[in-house]
């Protein structure tokens, strides 16, 4: 079975977090944060990395309420 999601790049992400309305917060380290008021957790990945590897999407997606296949539609538009 082939894997939903693949490695994007994360001047791509970082676009698609601000398309759906979240804030860049901070650089801790070398992790990036991302949140949204009224939203609980935040959106991290490591912000060095030319890519964004699947397994931080998928555990993002949980945090933004969507799943793997609505956020590939999403990235395509």
């Amino acid at each position: 079975m082939a894997r939903l999601l693949h490695p994007i790049k994360t001047r791509v992400y970082r676009k698609f977090l601000k398309e759906l309305k979240w804030d860049f917060k901070r650089i801790k380290g070398d992790h990036e944060i991302w949140y949204k008021k009224d939203v609980e957790k935040e959106v991290v990945f490591i912000t060095n990395d030319k890519e964004v590897k699947p397994f931080i999407i998928q555990q993002n997606n949980k945090t933004l309420g969507i799943s793997d296949k609505e956020f590939l539609k999403l990235i395509k538009k």
